[in-house]
C-alpha cells in the first residue's frame, strides 16, 4: 500500500491540534461578545442600565410617574440596602351613603322601639337623619349641657375647677354613682364632680353641680347654642317633679348641635392654634347663634370634655361592636322605657363623626342596645371601612 500523508500519523496530531485551538478562540470570542451586550446599551454603565429597566416597569403599568420615567429616573437601590419600599396608603374612597342610610333604617325598622338618630360625617360633610326633631325625654344625656354650663361658667370667672363643693345628705340621689353611699361632710372639687357625673353618670355628682351652675342658667345658655328644646326642669333623681308636670326634654338633633359646638370650629376647619378661643359663627347648623367667644370653649377647656367624654364607662351601646381602643366621646342615657347614646366618634387616619341614637317606647333593652350597636357598625364599616359590617354566607 502505498504511503500518503493523509496516513502520516504526525498529520493527524497538527489537524487535531488546530481544531482544539480554534475551538478555544471561538469560545473565547462569544463570551465577550455576550458580556459586551448586557453590561452595555447605547454606552450606558450596569447602573444605567437598572435605572433603564426600573423605567420600563413603571412605564409599563402607566403611572404618572412611569411617565416621566425618562425625564426623572429611578435612583439606583443600594445592593446593602434590604429595606422594602412602603407604599403610601391610598385616598379615601366616598363611602356609599345611600346604603348606609338603608342599611340604618332597616335596623330602626325591627327596633324594639322609637328611633331618632342623627349621623354627621365631618370627613365628608354627610348627614343621615331619622326623626331628628322628635322629643325624648333626655334622662342622664342632660348631663352634657350641665358640663357644658360649668366649663363656660368657668371661663366667665364664676367659678373654679379646682373649688370644693361639701356633700349634704338632702343632695344624696338613688341610682347611678358612688357619691350617694359617701359620708356626708366630704368635699369634692368641681372637676372631680364633672368626671363622675360622666364617666359613672353619678346623680349625686349631677345635681351637686345643677345647684351650682343653676338649672335656668343651663336652660338659657343651650338656647343660645340653638338647641330649641333643650330642657332643665329637673334634678336627676326627682321624680315628684316629673308627676307635676317638670321634666327634662331634648332632641337628636340638640344633642349634635352641642356635640359639634363641644367639637369646636378651631377642630372642625384644622386651625392649628389651639390656644386661641374660636371667635365668630361657630359650625353649627345655619342659623343657629353662637356668635362671640362668651358661647366658644377654649382650647384647653374642649380637650377637657373631650377627655372626660372619652373616659365613658358604659360601652354597650355605641362602642359596642367597634374596635378595641377606638376613642369615642359619649354619653348615654336610661330610664324605664328610655335609651339614649350619643357622640363623637375618632376614627384612625380622617376626621371624626358625630352619631346621636335615642329611644323611647322601649320594650326590651337588651335588644335595644343591640340595635344601637349594629346601627354604630354599619355606620364604622360603611364609613371608614367602606365595606358591608355583614358577612355573607
Amino acid at each position: 500500500m502505498k504511503k500518503t500523508f493523509l496516513n502520516d500519523p504526525k498529520f493527524h496530531k497538527i489537524i487535531t491540534f488546530f481544531t482544539i485551538m480554534t475551538a478555544i478562540l471561538l469560545s473565547f470570542l462569544l463570551k465577550s461578545c455576550s458580556e459586551h451586550r448586557v453590561n452595555t446599551h447605547k454606552g450606558e454603565t450596569p447602573v444605567k442600565s437598572r435605572q433603564r429597566e426600573n423605567n420600563k416597569k413603571l412605564t409599563s403599568v402607566g403611572s404618572n410617574e412611569g411617565e416621566q420615567a425618562d425625564k426623572n429616573p429611578v435612583p439606583p437601590l443600594k445592593e446593602e440596602d434590604k429595606t422594602e419600599r412602603i407604599e403610601s396608603p391610598s385616598p379615601l374612597s366616598l363611602p356609599d351613603f345611600d346604603q348606609t342610610e338603608k342599611e340604618i333604617k332597616d335596623t330602626i325598622a325591627s327596633s324594639p322601639g322609637d328611633v331618632g338618630l342623627i349621623l354627621y360625617d365631618m370627613q365628608w360633610e354627610r348627614t343621615i337623619s331619622v326623626n331628628p326633631d322628635e322629643i325624648f325625654e333626655s334622662a342622664s344625656m342632660v348631663k352634657v349641657p350641665v358640663m357644658a354650663e360649668v366649663f363656660l361658667q368657668q371661663q366667665e370667672g364664676k367659678l373654679r375647677l379646682d373649688q370644693t363643693l361639701t356633700l349634704r345628705d338632702d343632695q344624696k340621689a338613688g341610682g347611678a354613682g358612688i357619691l350617694k353611699d359617701k359620708p356626708s361632710g366630704t368635699e369634692y372639687s368641681v372637676e372631680e364632680l364633672l368626671n363622675l357625673m360622666i364617666t359613672q353618670s353619678d346623680n349625686t355628682a349631677t345635681d351637686m353641680l345643677i345647684e351650682l351652675v343653676g338649672m335656668e342658667s343651663v336652660e338659657n345658655r343651650m338656647s343660645a347654642l340653638g338647641l330649641k328644646n333643650t330642657t332643665l326642669k329637673r334634678k336627676i333623681y326627682d321624680f315628684n317633679a316629673i308627676d307635676e308636670g317638670r321634666d327634662n326634654y331634648t332632641t337628636p338633633e340638640d344633642m349634635y348641635i352641642l356635640f359639634k359646638w363641644i367639637y369646636g370650629e378651631n377642630h372642625a376647619q384644622g386651625q392649628e392654634n389651639p390656644d386661641k378661643p374660636s371667635v365668630g359663627k361657630s359650625p353649627l347648623a345655619a342659623g343657629n347663634p353662637g356668635t362671640g367667644s362668651i358661647n366658644i370653649l377654649t382650647a384647653e377647656n374642649r380637650d377637657k370634655i373631650l377627655d372626660i367624654l372619652k373616659k365613658q364607662e358604659r360601652k354597650d351601646m355605641i362602642p359596642r361592636f367597634l374596635p378595641e381602643g377606638l376613642a369615642v366621646a359619649h354619653k348615654t342615657g336610661g330610664l324605664l322605657g328610655i335609651l339614649h347614646d350619643g357622640g363623637i366618634i375618632f376614627p384612625p387616619g380622617r376626621k371624626p363623626y358625630i352619631l346621636i341614637i335615642m329611644g323611647k317606647n322601649v320594650s326590651d333593652e337588651e335588644i335595644m342596645k343591640e340595635k344601637y350597636g349594629k346601627i354604630s357598625e354599619t355606620i364604622y364599616q360603611r364609613t371608614v371601612n367602606n365595606q358591608s359590617p355583614f358577612k355573607t354566607p
